[in-house]
């Protein structure tokens, strides 16, 4: 059963664990949240209707992997990014476990905030996989035209672009197997 660890603002308070870590990173309201408790089948992650509710690292333990939010980035109410840079770049230096990361991103098409976190995660990773969430919002036509736009705009692999819903659990089943496949 999956369960919340930690909350962190620094590298001191990270829990210590042996677990195959999967970083989650994504836009302010992108419903990583949501996600997080559609894969845990409960409610571990506080969801907000409001962008840049989560200003810390959430660990949360699915027993075979951690899955690790961070907060999101494009939202810049009170001049937070520089801070968030900071508490990514030293979140990434200081775990030796983490082995994949998940990008989760609009259904609407990719950001110029998108691509520049996607370049900066995919030159550092072998295991990048892009989240398209809330596709439960679209028609089947906009879904493949979206998928198609994104994979050519972000120049990765078809199978490294996967349409979800945190809402519907729509494709869940494919985000674990290929986290599996990773560990």
């Amino acid at each position: 059963m999956a369960r919340f660890m930690a909350a962190s603002r620094n590298a001191k308070d990270y829990p210590m664990h042996s677990m195959p870590e999967f970083f989650l990173i994504g836009p302010s309201n992108a419903g990583k949240s949501t996600l997080i408790n559609s894969l845990a089948k409960s409610k571990i992650a506080k969801t907000s209707k409001s962008p840049g509710k989560t200003r810390t690292i959430n660990f949360y333990d699915f027993d075979k992997f951690c899955l690790v939010d961070m907060p999101g980035y494009g939202f810049d109410k009170k001049g937070r990014e520089r801070d968030l840079l900071k508490l990514i770049n030293e979140y990434l230096a200081e775990r030796p476990n983490l082995i994949g990361v998940i990008q989760i991103c609009s259904p609407h098409g990719l950001s110029q905030n998108d691509l520049e976190v996607k370049n900066y995660l995919f030159s550092r990773f072998h295991n990048y996989l892009l989240l398209l969430n809330k596709i439960d919002k679209l028609s089947n036509s906009q879904r493949l035209l979206v998928k198609q736009q994104v994979v050519t705009k972000s120049q990765l692999q078809e199978g490294s672009v996967l349409l979800i819903s945190g809402k519907t659990s729509e494709n869940l089943n494919v985000l674990v197997r290929t986290l599996i496949s990773w560990i």
